[in-house]
């Protein structure tokens, strides 16, 4: 009998993307997959094993409103053919091909985006490795950073992003936990979604195989949610 059994569900993501979080579409999404889910619990209920059942619900991120109204086309800034490119619409990451001209700037009259030099990195990306890029381009919530040629390739605008900062709340996932191990009615301030596997770990009854010095050991330790 398996001791970990995990499920994933891709809506309302999906629908998030398309139409926003604030649409009608994914109201009726989330709707579709309460209904699912409550046809879980009913069917785990009636089993031998379901007192003894830690089930914890969680979401990767949360979801902001995106338009063509808020787009930061990076072409119009940054010869973008001097450099490697990984984009998307919340964070872009630029590395010199052979020009070392120091762009930290090309931001400064802009009020919805913000440029970091490798090196100067906000420490709470926890970025600061040999993997980084030498630029790294941020939007602010609900702002788009494309292209022109990437816009006018486009066939449709999404509408709804995530990526951005984790201090935005609407970037924020959720975690619902219930069982044997977890203490009932707490509501707790929001944590990490890297203190996830140690939770899990402890419920599981198993060291982890590593501990990071990042986690929440408030969290972990102090009865918060453990019984």
């Amino acid at each position: 009998r398996p001791k970990l059994t995990m499920l994933y569900f891709s809506e309302p993501d999906y629908t998030g993307h398309e139409y926003g979080p604030n649409s009608n579409e994914v109201n009726k999404s989330v709707i579709e997959m309460d209904s699912i889910f409550g046809y879980l619990i009913d069917e785990l209920s009636r089993t031998k094993v379901y007192k003894d059942l830690n089930i914890i619900v969680v979401s990767d991120h949360g979801m902001s409103d995106v338009s063509l109204d808020k787009v930061i086309l990076l072409d119009t800034f940054i010869d973008l053919e001097k450099y490697k490119v990984v984009p998307s619409f919340a964070v872009t990451h630029l590395w010199n091909l052979n020009d070392d001209e120091d762009i930290s700037k090309i931001f400064d009259n802009e009020n919805n985006v913000q440029i970091f030099k490798k090196g100067q990195f906000p420490k709470k990306y926890h970025f600061s490795n040999g993997d980084s890029p030498d630029y790294l381009i941020v939007a602010d919530l609900g702002w788009s950073l494309t292209t022109t040629q990437k816009l006018n390739q486009s066939k449709s605008f999404p509408g709804g992003m995530h990526g951005y900062d984790s201090n935005y709340l609407e970037m924020h996932g959720i975690f619902f936990a219930n069982g044997p191990s977890f203490k009932s009615g707490v509501r707790i301030d929001s944590f990490e979604n890297i203190n996830l596997y140690p939770i899990i770990c402890k419920t599981l009854e198993i060291p982890p195989y590593k501990e990071n010095v990042y986690w929440d050991y408030n969290l972990l330790n102090n009865n918060i949610i453990f019984k």
